[in-house]
């Protein structure tokens, strides 16, 4: 759900680019940017919830 959401976002983004700056790269070249940064940005945000899950988990282990 995360990664359909932002691949939607980087899209509306793009059909907002002017033709000069599209016409630098081809639409293969785009779609693999837009489908390479979508899957960095969701794997940044699924490892950041790991890290703060079990940051939580281990404190609340040594609490008790």
């Amino acid at each position: 759900m995360l990664r359909s959401s932002m691949m939607g976002i980087v899209y509306r983004k793009c059909l907002c680019l002017s033709l000069s700056e599209r016409s630098r790269f081809s639409e293969g070249e785009i779609q693999t940017f837009m489908s390479v940064d979508v899957d960095r940005t969701v794997n940044i945000c699924n490892n950041l919830h790991d890290a703060w899950r079990y940051f939580v988990t281990d404190s609340w282990l040594l609490r008790t």
